[in-house]
This record gives structure tokens, sequence and C-alpha cells, in this order.
């Protein structure tokens, strides 16, 4: 037999991962976004070959609070999206290359849990100087 989720327990998983609580109850306080040179899948952990190269790269601090993301969506896809602008820091003289994926973590470093991830519209070119910004909704975290 095939399935789906109920349409009401995807918001409900995706308030309780995403900032709707106070403390949310099944990711942590802090997520950290990471910038990837290469595609993802469910295998990748943020140890994968791959990740954004760069003298000054840092994986971004995010907030999971009720301020950086919207409540999830009561459609058949249940969402939510980030209601800030994610802003990282700017690029070294080197750059960062081509950014293709994202993933979101519990740790900065190479450990933690993997959230999500998702693989960019268009790849970014990330060169010297440059600052990667990702505008407020386009961040969009869903459960089909």
């Amino acid at each position: 037999m095939a399935g789906n989720f109920l349409q009401a327990f995807q918001q409900d998983v995706l308030e309780r991962s995403f900032g709707k609580y106070s403390t949310a109850e099944l990711t942590a306080s802090t997520m950290w976004l990471h910038l990837y040179a290469t595609t993802l899948n469910d295998a990748a952990t943020p140890a994968t070959t791959g990740r954004c190269p760069g003298a000054n790269y840092t994986p971004l601090n995010v907030p999971n609070t009720t301020a950086q993301w919207t409540s999830p969506t009561a459609a058949t896809t249940s969402v939510t999206q980030n209601k800030a602008v994610l802003t990282f820091t700017t690029s070294a003289s080197t750059g960062w290359a081509t950014v293709n994926s994202i993933m979101i973590t519990s740790s900065s470093g190479t450990g933690g849990v993997r959230y999500a991830w998702g693989d960019l519209s268009t790849a970014q070119t990330i060169a010297s100087g440059n600052t990667v910004r990702f505008s407020t909704g386009t961040v969009v975290v869903g459960l089909a």
C-alpha cells in the first residue's frame, strides 16, 4: 500500500521543526545553512565533498524562531519559508566557486543532524567580493 502523510500532520511536523513554538520540539534552536558546489541528495552529509570552498566561508547561523520561519501552509504540500533575508559573509579574494545546493543542519561543522536540502533553481557563481543573500521567501522547506 502506498500513501501520504495527511496535510494536518505535515503542518504539525513543520511547526514543531521550524520555529512555531518557543523551543522547536524536533530540531535545534539554531540551524545552520550550508552552501554546496555539488548537487545533493538524501545520502549527502555535511562532510560530503563539495561543501562550498573559500578562505572565509562559514555556514550561516539561522535562528529557529517564528521571526525567521513562516507558519506552514495548509496546502496539499505544506511548506514553511524564511521570513527574513538570509545573508552570508562576503566572499574573500578567491571567491567560493559555483553554488548548486543548500543544506540545513544542526551544526556549523561537518557533523550534526541533517534537516533539509535542496538545489538552487539556478546555480550561482560566488566571485571575489560577492555576498550570498537569499531573499525573503526563497528558502522553502516542505513535506509532500
